[in-house]
């Protein structure tokens, strides 16, 4: 996968932003209660906004935008079709097919 800028400059900023502000209020927080462990999720979102912003580069908007990209179908499509392949249908004509009397 090549490491390409998909965040503008407005966006990364926002990010930096966000991601230092919620790593540092759940540092200070992780401080004064250690034992929850909910903190500790909102330091690693915080770390990775932070480097979300610096790198120009956010992962989860890369494989919203490869999904997209494929067919332009919806995603439950896509998935629908990777889960159940397609049955081939046979060009049979109705009044053709045998008719059994019961």
């Amino acid at each position: 996968m090549k490491l390409t800028r998909n965040i503008g400059l407005i966006h990364a900023l926002f990010r930096i932003t966000i991601g230092l502000f919620l790593l540092g209020w759940s540092t200070a927080r992780l401080a004064k209660y250690p034992r929850k462990t909910f903190y500790l999720f909102f330091t690693f979102m915080g770390a990775m906004k932070t480097g979300e912003g610096l790198l120009h580069y956010s992962l989860m908007k890369d494989l919203a935008q490869s999904f997209a990209s494929e067919e332009d179908k919806p995603q439950l499509k896509k998935i629908i079709d990777i889960m159940v392949p397609e049955e081939e249908e046979t060009a049979e004509d109705p009044a053709e097919s045998p008719k059994t009397d019961i």
